[in-house]
């Protein structure tokens, strides 16, 4: 599975990183045509590495992740101007079918995973959760209480050998440990991160959109898990937002890629 136990955690990895090696191959002078060539034959081997490294690893989220990111680093190559509406509603939709492909990916999960001892349902521990969140809404659970909390509405029937340490859905499992602060902090958190991704990428600032690619995979795949508690994700992550905060939106575009 890669440096970590977690396999779709490791692919959340390999997708920022792939990013960032995208953006360090566009940085490198090409005063020739030959030299163009060479860095674009870059970008193609690293993606190319990338993908079987996934496949190899057997993240069902990373393979699916791939290929947007592989489009925006290759905007972000290209240091294209995107729409903001554009942005946005794609990264919903994107939200929307990682989401529903996971909660209809039990076959896929037995035909790729078929060594695995059991498959936990993510659709069944959502139900939990919400079911969770409505008895301690608004005040929530405690943070860090989850894993607790969780197992008083476990039905013993059905209780397996796995153990549900997190809501694999860290937007639910905030709102369940902080209720309405957790809410709060969530929708707070989307719309600055919203509102800044399109201030970047209406503007020419390719070091912030390398920021905005990076901390859309976590922001994306923790629809689906929690990428964001691995230690070496969440430093990556903050790395990220820096470079989006540091983006000054009334820069001028030459000033801009000075030194990016």
């Amino acid at each position: 599975v890669g440096f970590f136990a977690n396999r779709n955690h490791f692919g959340t990895l390999m997708l920022m990183a792939l990013a960032c090696a995208v953006f360090m191959l566009r940085q490198q002078e090409s005063h020739t045509k030959r030299q163009s060539i060479l860095r674009l034959s870059g970008v193609f081997g690293v993606a190319i590495i990338t993908f079987v490294v996934l496949l190899v690893n057997g993240s069902d989220a990373g393979i699916l992740l791939f290929f947007p990111v592989i489009v925006a680093s290759a905007l972000l190559y290209r240091n294209v101007k995107v729409p903001g509406i554009l942005l946005v509603s794609g990264l919903i939709v994107l939200a929307a079918v990682l989401a529903i492909g996971t909660i209809n990916a039990s076959a896929l999960n037995a035909l790729l995973h078929r060594n695995d001892i059991l498959q936990q349902d993510r659709s069944a521990i959502w139900m939990t959760t919400l079911r969770l969140i409505a008895t301690s809404f608004p005040f929530g659970t405690g943070l860090g209480s989850f894993a607790v909390s969780y197992a008083n509405l476990e039905d013993p029937m059905k209780v397996t050998p796995i153990f549900v340490n997190h809501a694999h859905n860290d937007y639910l499992e905030v709102c369940n440990d902080l209720g309405l602060l957790g809410v709060s902090a969530v929708i707070l958190f989307l719309l600055w991160w919203g509102r800044r991704a399109v201030q970047i990428w209406t503007a020419t600032d390719s070091l912030a959109k390398l920021g905005v690619v990076m901390s859309s995979v976590v922001i994306v795949h923790s629809v689906v898990d929690y990428p964001a508690r691995t230690a070496a994700i969440s430093a990556l992550l903050a790395a990220a937002l820096v470079l989006m905060v540091r983006h000054d939106p009334g820069q001028s575009a030459s000033a801009a890629e000075v030194g990016r």
